[in-house]
């Protein structure tokens, strides 16, 4: 079984093999030593966002995240995040105790090889900084210059207050995941000054495709008792194979076999949430358990859509801070009172007989508490004036100015 480290997360379900690459075909993942321990380290944040968002889910059955994604627009906000603010974040992806060029390194690395890997998958990244035309002039530089640097982010000015704003985020949304994510934003509100995106983009073939010719209707329990009639696509043939007291599990790869996607099936009597509570610790055993074999498959054909706001769920992981106005340190964006106003996470996956095609957006915006450096006062209108001695608090004129020129 290859060696796997999984860079993406549930969503996509995408798992970098350590293979033997052919020249002029799929390339494996080359990380420097403190790249990999960053890569390692976000699966336990992976796991966690699975598992928290599960908790926190009561309406939808199908719940769908890409921690790389969520990883990446926090990867943005790093940039421009001090002290505690920083530290919360840092501890919550898993980079706690990297300096911030090891982590802006790390990031930079997937974003150029996770595209490139293997030319049977497309794999896109993209990153954007949007803010309001009026708040630009205290954006601070450097932030824009690191993230553009290390997350090739496309950086513009909107006016907030005109509706092109949210049309014009929304088309960027819908360009860079091919369509399938049409909308990330219905408005803007007032307070807020800026968003930082991510958008991914995965379309896989099988290695080995599903003859849809097999696929037929077969009852999928979609709870005790209950029955219900889904397309069902067939396979059999060597897979990597694993299964344990908890689950069975396939490894069914894509392309020249750099992605694939590892189906985890609980045994009767056990639940996919029982299985998430153990990944943290186990899944590096698991991993090690798979085995070539025979297997006679038989996997749903599925197309789902997901949405959720993370805000009670990332300070339920640690990220506390950079949700509290007035204490949150975003200094590294600007010289003002800055915290996350919401952060929305949206995906996309259709799996059927040739392969997968998934998506992903995660916004994070930023709102003013409070702004010293923009503080504007236009004084045209009636106003009142006060003369006073500062020590004593004496008031010594006081009065109003209906009109200045008399």
């Amino acid at each position: 079984m290859k060696n796997l480290l999984w860079m993406g997360g549930l969503c996509l379900m995408l798992w970098v093999s350590g293979c033997d690459a052919v020249q002029n075909q799929a390339q494996p993942l080359k990380l420097s030593d403190a790249q990999q321990k960053v890569a390692l380290k976000s699966n336990r944040f992976g796991f966690d966002l699975l598992n928290q968002t599960l908790k926190e889910e009561t309406q939808n059955p199908n719940v769908v995240v890409s921690p790389l994604s969520v990883s990446m627009a926090f990867g943005l906000a790093l940039n421009g995040a001090k002290g505690n603010t920083r530290t919360e974040i840092e501890s919550t992806l898993g980079v706690a105790g990297l300096s911030p060029e090891e982590i802006n390194q790390t990031y930079r690395a997937l974003l150029d090889q996770l595209p490139t890997l293997d030319p049977k998958v497309q794999m896109n990244i993209a990153n954007a900084i949007w803010y309001d035309r009026q708040f630009g002039t205290a954006v601070k530089p450097d932030f824009l210059a690191s993230n553009q640097t290390y997350f090739d982010a496309k950086v513009e000015a909107l006016n907030f207050k005109d509706p092109v704003a949210v049309n014009t985020i929304n088309n960027w949304v819908n360009t860079s995941t091919k369509g399938k994510i049409a909308k990330i934003l219905d408005s803007i509100s007032t307070s807020e000054v800026m968003f930082l995106m991510n958008a991914l983009y995965f379309k896989g073939t099988w290695t080995t495709e599903f003859d849809e010719k097999e696929t037929s209707n077969t009852p999928f329990a979609i709870s005790p008792g209950t029955n219900t009639n889904v397309p069902m696509m067939k396979q059999t043939g060597q897979m990597a194979y694993a299964e344990n007291d908890l689950f069975q599990a396939v490894e069914l790869p894509y392309g020249d076999e750099i992605y694939s996607m590892t189906i985890l099936l609980p045994k009767e009597g056990k639940s996919p949430k029982s299985i998430i509570a153990e990944m943290p610790s186990k899944w590096d055993i698991w991993q090690s358990a798979f085995r070539e074999q025979k297997i006679a498959l038989q996997l749903p054909r599925w197309k789902t859509a997901y949405e959720v706001t993370l805000n009670n769920i990332l300070q339920s992981l640690g990220i506390k801070e950079a949700f509290m106005g007035g204490v949150a340190d975003f200094t590294g964006i600007a010289d003002a009172r800055l915290s996350i106003s919401k952060v929305k996470h949206k995906t996309f996956i259709e799996v059927n007989e040739k392969g997968t095609e998934a998506a992903a957006v995660t916004s994070i915006g930023i709102e003013v508490t409070s702004f010293p450096n923009m503080s504007q006062m236009v004084v045209n209108r009636p106003f009142l004036f006060v003369i006073r001695e500062k020590s004593s608090g004496t008031i010594l004129f006081l009065g109003r100015i209906q009109d200045p020129t008399r």
